[in-house]
């Protein structure tokens, strides 16, 4: 029987798909050690009733709510786990509310942190390659206000609930285990499920400026499929783009100093900075350049021939 619940809350891109895919995979495993990985019916994580809550879709939100709560109330697990990164920064009476059970029992809250700079250039780069956002960071950023880039005042709403907020910092240096797979399983009391994992592990990797701006031009021509053409193509080699300069990256990271600062005095006081930043000491660096315009327009074109003739 469940005596406490774990919501695992993101952030993107900080290892949650692999997070997801493994604890789904390999649920009988989970289960026999006493933790129960709940999910949206039919997927392997509670995005759906994350995309259900934002989108106020009253059917939906009761169909997998009833469906969360048969998973709690049955079986023998002790321990029942739900994980969504679209729930970070979402108001928690929202989720609360869509699943009342939760606050029937102990509830911690896991979240992922990474370091700004690198956070919101994985953001960005998630929504360009999916064709999902046209302009550069700056753009980004100025729409989005940042993105949730500000861990505090994004943690602060859970801090007034009756519930336990457990941040962790994102660096494979800083996790047990060196993922956030087995980390999730350590800090909830699986320490031998967390030393089992195997190190190949689903990852969700950001792709090269080539990979982004092939895939822009694509949805530029027309393709109502981008991102599903995008997830079937094979690993990018030239992955991880960058497209952030050293100055801008520090400029960044100064609009959080105050409020990582406080982050790190009240959940990590062992350390003397919240995030490492010797990286940034470095020279700057010639950011990739990718197509030229000229290229992209000459693809894009390309692309509007090939889709004609389908």
């Amino acid at each position: 029987m469940v005596q406490e619940i774990w919501l695992h809350i993101g952030t993107a891109k900080s290892g949650t798909t692999a997070l997801q895919h493994y604890y789904n995979e390999n649920l009988s495993d989970l289960s026999a050690a006493g933790l129960k990985y709940i999910t949206a019916p039919g997927h392997s994580s509670a995005n759906k009733l994350a995309i259900a809550i934002n989108k106020n879709r009253e059917d939906e939100l009761i169909k997998i709510g009833e469906h969360i709560t048969r998973e709690i109330e049955t079986g023998p697990e002790q321990v029942a786990l739900i994980s969504s990164e679209m729930f970070f920064g979402m108001a928690p009476d929202k989720i609360l509310s869509a699943v009342p059970i939760l606050r029937d029992y102990p509830l911690n809250v896991l979240v992922y942190i990474r370091r700004q700079d690198r956070y919101i250039e994985s953001k960005y780069l998630q929504k360009m390659k999916n064709g999902r956002f046209k302009g550069s960071i700056w753009d980004y950023i100025e729409k989005f206000q940042g993105s949730g880039s500000d861990y505090m005042a994004e943690l602060r709403p859970w801090f007034n609930m009756e519930c336990d907020v457990h941040p962790r910092i994102c660096e494979r240096s800083s996790l047990i285990g060196g993922s956030t797979v087995t980390d999730a399983l350590d800090v909830m009391g699986f320490k031998t499920l967390a030393q089992n994992v195997p190190e190949s592990r689903v990852e969700n990797t950001s792709p090269s400026i080539g990979r982004i701006q092939l895939m822009q031009a694509l949805g530029e021509a027309g393709h109502p499929k981008v991102r599903q053409i995008q997830r079937a193509l094979p690993a990018d080699p030239g992955g991880k783009a960058r497209v952030l300069t050293q100055a801008e990256r520090r400029a960044y990271l100064d609009k959080y100093a105050d409020s990582n600062e406080d982050l790190r005095q009240d959940f990590f006081p062992s350390l003397s900075v919240l995030f490492a930043t010797g990286d940034l000491e470095t020279p700057e660096i010639d950011l990739p350049s990718g197509y030229s315009p000229a290229q992209i327009s000459e693809l894009t074109e390309v692309f509007k021939v090939l889709l004609q003739k389908e």
